[in-house]
């Protein structure tokens, strides 16, 4: 029977309709030594999956299974997830994310290191390097949103998209990592009142990672550590409901953290792009049928009125006009 005792590192996963993986992901965690040794800790806050948990889940000391009423979306599992724990140190973790060999080990030698060293004393928000299943190295890091830098992102491949193009090749600070693997300091989630549940999904790390600053901590990269990240958003297809999101997250993200004037700048860029795709929908070209288009128009106007949907309103948003597209019109 495993020793009772304070974990150093709380792994959070949250969950929407993976069991697969995340019950995988578990098998490899609880085979580790810090996990046998009571180190680490597992929450996996599951949001109302459409899908039943599997009947067999493990049901050991040291897991827990936080299973919400409702789809809160990733910054409300985050936050629940975190109201759970008790490490100093939590590990948000996506499910599709590969936990195998000696990684735990290592990550808990690099929160001691970072303990022991003045250097590093607010350094709250670390990442580390992220592979795609083939090896190849995976962007990580970011830099904070700008309108310039949105602009440039028309141009850019989508796998290049937010990502820096060149991830650091040493530890130390950069603007901010994406939350596929992200080590939090439990006092920053105490300062900043958890993540933002404005965001119902995407941009909330980046969020996270800019009000951790003006907190003066620090957001740090280890590129010596990796592990591999199985279905990142920009090596898989976006479907409308996803496209409606990251639309939503963006503008909410330069409504509370750029100036008033890239605010309105960004409202006119994303306006201006629904308008011209909507019109191509219509004439036979892109992806997605103009009813996408015209949502994400019509939600510039209520971001312009100051009446934008925030969190699960934004969620039942998305729902809404994607629901809309499946029904046939009436005669």
């Amino acid at each position: 029977m495993k020793a009772i005792q304070t974990p150093k590192l709380s792994i959070v996963i949250v969950n929407y309709g993976s069991w697969p993986d995340v019950i995988a992901q578990i098998q490899a965690i609880q085979t580790s030594t810090p996990f046998e040794t009571s180190l680490i800790e597992v929450i996996v806050v599951d949001n109302h999956s459409p899908t039943n948990p599997p009947a067999d889940r493990p049901q050991l000391c040291g897991i827990k299974w936080l299973d919400m009423p409702t789809n809160g979306g990733f910054a409300a599992g985050v936050n629940a997830g975190w109201h759970a724990s008790n490490g100093q140190w939590l590990l948000i973790l996506n499910p599709d994310v590969s936990v195998t060999g000696d990684l735990l080990s290592h990550v808990l030698a690099l929160l001691d290191e970072i303990h022991s060293s003045p250097s590093t004393n607010n350094a709250g928000i670390i990442g580390i390097g992220l592979t795609n299943p083939d090896g190849s190295r995976q962007p990580s890091v970011g830099t904070f949103p700008t309108v310039i830098r949105g602009l440039m992102e028309l141009f850019l491949p989508r796998t290049r998209r937010r990502y820096q193009i060149v991830s650091p090749q040493k530890f130390g600070p950069v603007d901010w990592v994406t939350g596929a693997f992200l080590l939090v300091r439990t006092r920053v989630m105490h300062d900043l009142n958890g993540f933002d549940t404005d965001f119902f999904l995407y941009f909330e790390e980046t969020d996270f990672c800019h009000r951790a600053r003006l907190k003066g901590w620090l957001t740090c990269f280890e590129p010596s550590l990796t592990v591999c990240h199985q279905k990142p958003l920009q090596n898989r297809s976006v479907s409308p409901m996803i496209r409606l999101w990251t639309r939503h997250s963006r503008l909410v993200y330069f409504r509370k953290n750029r100036p008033w004037l890239e605010f309105r700048i960004m409202l006119g860029v994303v306006r201006l792009e629904a308008s011209i795709k909507a019109r191509l929908a219509k004439a036979g070209f892109g992806s997605y049928p103009p009813e996408i288009w015209n949502a994400i128009h019509q939600l510039t106007s209520r971001f312009h009125q100051g009446t934008e949907p925030l969190g699960t309103d934004a969620r039942d948003w998305a729902y809404d006009v994607v629901s809309k597209l499946d029904q046939p019109e009436s005669d």
